[in-house]
């Protein structure tokens, strides 16, 4: 019995599916991949049965997988047979990916599942066979993977940042850098104020209510919020900015002056919200990453919590942060 099936496309993805297999199977994982080519005009019943069986279905998107082929599609079969029986699924997305901006509605729901990116060769042991691992099912072989490799720290270091309150995340924090399409965590006075009372210097990014990147961000990720939402969301925290001003809150006034509250707003388009939380001890440091699919709510986003140790996924939203937090496009508010 298998416990991980892999669908692929064999012209973009298989290369890749037969690494996965090869790293997973020697990890003790017990892993099915079709390497036969065994469908025959029908979507064939031991493909059936193997999903039926399995704890989790990874699936792998490569270059124009979405794409439909003529003939009966088996990749489409497979991803919408997990979903409809509910299978635990893990999107995989190779570097040849790229975000379309509809999927077939029968398997939709697979863009709504949290997936891994690919990394770089001499990464794929040390960070994405771990957090790829972190998605699957909970079962013998995924404890003893942890218990038998070092991916037992990562991941309860990534699973602890995950269960962590705001409090506790800002505790001994310097900086916090917030990147968001919505200007509603400014709205929380308390979550503001706390961490002002311990000295944090905050920089919030929100995206210009009256941009194109807006009106994308209506069309395509929040079908479900009303754009007089969006733009409440921005003058409700700029009210609340001259309130708190006015009313001389604690802390609040200072820091203002100090320089410790920045705002900013872009009207360039994200394709993420961010939340950077820099410590006083650098290695306790971590970002928060919703991404955001097309055709989805708000509610369907896929978060993750990236610590310190993922160095190079750390680094890299830092950098992306600046980028756009210093962009042309980018106004002080």
């Amino acid at each position: 019995m298998y416990t991980i099936f892999i669908s692929y496309r064999r012209d973009y993805g298989g290369t890749f599916a037969l690494l996965l297999e090869e790293k997973l199977t020697q990890a003790g994982f017990s892993v099915f991949l079709d390497h036969k080519g065994m469908h025959r005009g029908r979507f064939d019943e031991e493909i059936i049965r193997t999903i039926d069986e399995a704890d989790d279905f990874i699936v792998i998107l490569s270059k124009d997988c979405f794409a439909f082929r003529e003939g009966d599609d088996y990749y489409f079969a497979e991803i919408e047979h997990a979903i409809e029986k509910n299978k635990n699924i893990v999107p995989v997305f190779l570097n040849s990916y790229e975000p379309q901006s509809s999927v077939p509605a029968k398997i939709a729901d697979v863009m709504k599942y949290q997936g891994v990116s690919e990394y770089a060769p001499q990464d794929f042991e040390s960070v994405f066979l771990p957090k790829l691992v972190s998605y699957l099912s909970e079962t013998d072989e995924k404890r003893n993977y942890m218990y038998n490799t070092g991916a037992r720290s990562y991941l309860s270091s990534r699973q602890k940042l995950e269960r962590e309150s705001l409090e506790i995340r800002w505790e001994n924090a310097v900086e916090i850098d917030i990147c968001s399409y919505f200007a509603n965590m400014l709205i929380n006075t308390d979550y503001i104020n706390q961490a002002l009372a311990k000295g944090v210097h905050i920089k919030y990014l929100v995206v210009d209510p009256e941009s194109e990147a807006a009106n994308e961000a209506m069309k395509y990720r929040f079908k479900n919020v009303r754009k007089s939402l969006f733009r409440y969301s921005f003058d409700a925290a700029i009210e609340l900015l001259q309130d708190m001003r006015d009313s001389n809150f604690q802390f609040f006034d200072e820091s203002l002056k100090n320089g410790e509250f920045e705002i900013r707003k872009t009207t360039l388009h994200l394709d993420q919200a961010i939340m950077i939380v820099k410590k006083k001890k650098e290695s306790d440091s971590s970002v928060k990453v919703d991404f955001y699919t097309f055709d989805t709510d708000d509610t369907n986003r896929r978060s993750i919590m990236i610590p310190f140790a993922d160095h190079e996924n750390y680094e890299f939203f830092c950098k992306q942060f600046d980028f756009i937090w210093n962009a042309e496009e980018t106004e002080q508010v």
